[in-house]
């Protein structure tokens, strides 16, 4: 049987599972907010008192059953109106603004993470090099477009058996970009005035 109760925030009532409405105070994460800023709290979107052990249904699993009968009952439907949407992203723009809150949400990455991008992006990049270069002693015409310093050409075209790249500059173009390149027969440069 389903419990119900009166948002202390709102007065609107809402209802739910028993092992749910033991816990729940507030109707949506909307006025759980605007309680935590009332009482000078930060905003924390899972309480600690309701976190691993602690939570009601730590160590459970719902059954095949349950989960055909959840998947059933939302298919089709909408889980937001146009109108929550809304509130939701103008609620979200709201935390943004709070200096705390972004500093919670983006975390400064570690020497360690940090150097482990690098090595991932420098084996990745030996990886590509290396299978070039047994491609093209196997007769392949090769374009390297996937490591980090890779030169791609803003077109690329292909015209009487013959393939061409085209850049597009608004500036002075760089004419040694392509220089020791074997993948393309021609490069054309189209110069364009930059409109003020």
């Amino acid at each position: 049987m389903p419990l119900t109760r009166i948002c202390p925030i709102c007065k609107k009532e809402f209802s739910g599972p028993n092992w749910i409405m033991k816990k729940k105070k507030y109707c949506s994460l909307n006025c759980s907010i605007i309680n935590l800023k009332e009482v000078g709290k930060p905003y924390r979107f899972t309480s600690e008192s309701v976190k691993g052990s602690k939570n009601l249904f730590y160590g459970r699993q719902h059954t095949e059953e349950s989960k055909e009968k959840n998947r059933l009952a939302h298919l089709g439907k909408k889980i937001h109106s146009e109108e929550d949407k809304k509130r939701i992203s103008e609620m979200f723009k709201k935390l943004w603004k709070d200096p705390n809150y972004r500093k919670r949400k983006i975390k400064p990455l570690t020497e360690e993470h940090k150097r482990k991008l690098i090595n991932g992006i420098k084996q990745h990049d030996q990886a590509i090099f290396e299978e070039i270069k047994n491609l093209e002693k196997q007769g392949y015409k090769c374009l390297d477009i996937g490591s980090w310093h890779a030169k791609k050409p803003d077109i690329i075209t292909t015209k009487n058996g013959k393939i061409y790249a085209i850049e597009i500059e608004f500036s002075k173009p760089d004419y040694n970009k392509y220089n020791g390149q074997k993948f393309f027969d021609d490069i054309i440069w189209i110069i364009k005035k930059e409109v003020k």
